[in-house]
């Protein structure tokens, strides 16, 4: 496992050397290769940003945001002039059905509710709008219809995980309860889990991942 001053270091490297992030207002705390992220950021695209930018650095097990948004008055906007511009992108952007999605904006954080058929539409929908002017934040409450039996959405993921060559998937179990899956067993970086669950997220019918995947390194392996 390396030494959590050294993964700190690289947080910190990594989020200065990102040109969107201003880092001056980010606390990083690091134990047992589990990231902590406070303080406040002037939006939320750098939020999101942050924590994509620290989830690269090697020997990160797991990051836990606890940022901020705080938006400049210049940046301020009503939730009337979000909701109309949120609207707007979702009817204009290609890969989402605009029809089966209702929102709603309060004290600029966006709620996006409904139902649609696969999980990109989903993360469509919330890309759409994330980097909107004035939004504090977006919930994805949007679910996605089930479309699959059981047994054959397994075996598909099954299949997608050894096509992958980030991903050993001798090593990991895959278990469907309704719209969601729980992943466990082990890999060897916090990459190839994530890349499990992005693989397991755009299943069609599932809307949710719980990803109990360990990370070990191979000190980890050694008896």
């Amino acid at each position: 496992m390396r030494a959590d001053q050294k993964i700190k270091e690289e947080v910190v490297q990594q989020l200065e050397w990102e040109p969107h992030i201003d880092a001056t207002g980010i606390g990083i705390a690091v134990r047992d290769g589990i990231v902590t992220l406070s303080g406040r950021v002037g939006t939320y695209y750098e939020k999101l940003l942050a924590e994509k930018a620290v989830s690269k650095v090697r020997g990160v097990r797991a990051v836990v945001e606890k940022l901020k948004t705080e938006i400049s008055q210049s940046n301020e906007r009503s939730d009337e002039t979000i909701a109309k511009a949120a609207l707007n992108h979702l009817k204009s952007h290609s890969q989402v059905p605009f029809e089966q999605i209702n929102l709603k904006v309060e004290e600029g954080f966006i709620t996006l509710e409904g139902e649609v058929d696969w999980n990109y539409q989903r993360e469509a929908a919330q890309k759409a709008i994330q980097f909107l002017t004035g939004v504090r934040g977006v919930k994805n409450n949007l679910k996605v219809r089930p479309a699959t039996k059981p047994d054959d959405l397994k075996r598909k993921i099954r299949d997608s995980f050894e096509r992958n060559a980030v991903i050993d998937a001798d090593h990991i179990d895959i278990k469907l309860i309704g719209h969601r899956i729980i992943l466990s067993g082990s890999v060897h970086s916090w990459l190839e889990k994530k890349q499990a669950e992005k693989i397991a997220l755009n299943a069609p019918g599932i809307n949710k991942v719980e990803n109990n995947i360990l990370i070990k390194t191979p000190q980890d392996y050694v008896e």
